[in-house]
């Protein structure tokens, strides 16, 4: 048997003023037997797939709505047997609004029911609701990516398009047509209880705040989450670049610092960095690797990262709506980076000159290279099986490049090995891993092009190295778009 809770969310809207109080009475299902024939996943929209989506929109010029839907769980239907025990404040304002259940008190002051429907906090409550919000999508015309399943996307016969990136309950709507924006919340309208809507030129979604100027170019931020961070550690003055110089230091002989406040705080600016600050991912993802005994140091390199974020909030990630598609990779990595000599990759695509990037990575690499040269293959092994990813999405939307995926790389010898049949490969070459030559198939079959591009107009550059001054402007520019917005 479950017991039940009520928990009350503050809501409040994209510029951090309240909007309402609400409450949800939610089946601690952590205490009901656990049935591994149970299909409890539930599958999310990536960020990478919402990006594309905006990328998507803005070159389209659609308008965009943010809805979401209320008590969402309780549409599902259970097939299980679950029985809740609810609370004494529940049982209370049930019996005073139905005077007819006080035969079902027990003798502890709580009534228990057996749940028909899914309800908050049960395993498979998710599930169950993704299928039934799949189901009427679907219905509505809607297709489902292959790739990415909270993905959908629409096209008529005149060419209009629309595309809906769902969130568990949250949805972005976006369509060439105002009107079928309206259209498919009516009909959602029709089979959910509630549905509210944020339309405007500024929405929020998922904690990012979407902002569309009258020519559709797109700017995407976390300024309220990232001021408030700033806010409540008393962030005072701004610094020039993410990094400073003693990001790369060894301070593992320094005095130790409060680890749950590093980690804390590191992992919030990881949850802003792998968003909408790509800008700050490089200098993060180093941190993380030392949040588990970070030092003074490494407290002072985060201190440093805070008085750049407190200069630059309103920093965020812009798509231009006139910019032509054609999709590009960068890629880069640092040859014995770390304190265990493993290296640090970097990657960005970019879907169209002038807009931001819709995947950038910065990441510590999982095995020890040997070389540069294998350093440097494993970033570029590890960045096209996200590019293959992310073309396929661009496929499904309808855009397919019938020229190869310009891939731009700064180690002259890993695009040789890279052309070459590795079969072919001797001397210290034949030691590297196998796994790490597949770019060989896709450049030779004319997917991808391989170009040397110089370290100075490298822009992963910036993902793998504690870049200051001009390059770290220039390359964040490249990064994360510029406009007006």
């Amino acid at each position: 048997m479950c017991p039940s809770s009520i928990f009350v969310k503050m809501k409040y809207d994209s510029d951090d003023i309240f909007e309402k109080a609400k409450a949800r009475l939610a089946c601690c299902g952590n205490f009901a037997a656990e049935n591994p024939d149970l299909a409890t996943e539930s599958p999310t929209a990536s960020v990478t797939a919402l990006l594309i989506a905006l990328e998507v929109a803005s070159r389209g010029k659609m308008t965009k709505v943010a809805a979401d839907i209320g008590g969402a769980f309780i549409y599902g239907i259970s097939d299980q047997h679950h029985m809740m025990k609810l609370s004494k404040t529940v049982t209370g304002i049930l019996v005073t609004r139905k005077p007819e259940l006080k035969e079902y008190v027990g003798e502890d002051g709580c009534i228990i029911v057996e749940l028909s429907k899914t309800l908050y906090g049960l395993r498979e409550s998710s599930r169950a609701f993704n299928d039934i919000i799949t189901e009427n999508l679907m219905l509505n015309g809607y297709e489902r990516s292959r790739v990415d399943k909270c993905l959908f996307y629409r096209q008529d016969a005149l060419g209009n398009r629309s595309l809906v990136v769902l969130y568990v309950d949250d949805l972005l709507i976006m369509s060439s047509r105002p009107e079928d924006n309206y259209a498919l919340i009516e009909k959602l309208r029709l089979r959910f209880k509630e549905v509210s809507v944020k339309e405007g030129p500024r929405i929020s979604f998922l904690g990012m705040n979407i902002a569309t100027d009258d020519d559709y170019n797109v700017k995407v931020t976390q300024h309220t989450f990232l001021s408030n961070i700033c806010d409540s550690e008393g962030i005072a003055g701004t610094a020039p670049t993410a990094a400073n110089a003693d990001l790369m230091k060894d301070h593992r002989d320094e005095p130790s610092c409060d680890q749950s406040s590093f980690y804390s705080l590191t992992m919030k600016l990881m949850y802003a960095a792998v968003r909408t600050r790509p800008d700050i991912l490089y200098v993060v993802s180093v941190l993380a690797g030392r949040v588990k005994s970070p030092t003074t140091g490494d407290r002072a390199c985060l201190d440093h990262l805070l008085r750049y974020i407190n200069g630059t909030r309103e920093d965020g990630l812009v798509f231009r709506s006139d910019a032509t598609w054609c999709v590009s990779m960068s890629v880069d990595a640092s040859f014995n980076h770390h304190y265990d000599a493993k290296g640090h990759s970097g990657m960005v695509i970019l879907a169209a000159e002038g807009s931001a990037g819709v995947l950038v990575k910065s990441l510590k690499q999982k095995t020890v290279a040997n070389s540069s040269c294998e350093s440097e293959l494993i970033a570029l092994h590890e960045a096209t099986l996200h590019l293959l990813w992310v073309m396929s999405i661009y496929k499904e939307l309808g855009f397919e490049s019938s020229t190869p995926v310009l891939v731009g790389q700064d180690n002259k010898a890993a695009i040789l090995l890279s052309k070459e049949d590795p079969v072919n490969f001797k001397g210290r070459s034949k030691f590297i891993n196998r796994m790490y030559f597949s770019v060989y198939e896709h450049v030779e079959s004319g997917a991808l092009e391989l170009v040397h591009v110089g370290t100075a107009d490298t822009v992963s550059d910036i993902l793998t190295k504690a870049l200051i001054g001009e390059r770290f402007r220039r390359f964040k520019i490249m990064l994360m778009g510029s406009s007006d917005v």
